[in-house]
């Protein structure tokens, strides 16, 4: 059986399989005015959503030493090969702090 035979071309494969993990991710409910909590729910779900489907980490990967070997982001390489890494759950968590802090910001920044 052909794969191709079903789906015309392999972005078109890659579409359907994102779609078929977004259908995994169930909305939170929302949570009044604490859009935080709302956020960082779908954050976790949607993570936890990539931990069922690893394929997605390992197909990454080569893109990103790609991207390295590239030479335009030499801060970050130094940053990925030199730097300590924390456990996958405390970097997910700080950065979604940050994001979560940069939203808030930017919402305060308009209200003014």
């Amino acid at each position: 059986m052909r794969l191709y035979g079903y789906v015309a071309t392999k972005d078109e494969l890659l579409d359907l399989m994102v779609d078929a993990v977004y259908a995994e991710i169930t909305p939170p409910e929302p949570t009044g005015e604490d859009w935080r909590a709302t956020l960082r729910s779908l954050a976790h779900r949607t993570r936890q959503a990539a931990h069922r489907h690893e394929q997605w980490q390992r197909a990454s990967g080569p893109y990103i030493t790609r991207m390295l070997a590239t030479g335009r982001y030499p801060t970050l390489a130094r940053a990925i090969h030199d730097g300590t890494h924390p456990d996958t759950d405390t970097t997910f968590d700080t950065g979604l702090d940050c994001v979560l802090d940069g939203i808030a910001a930017r919402l305060g920044s308009q209200r003014r």
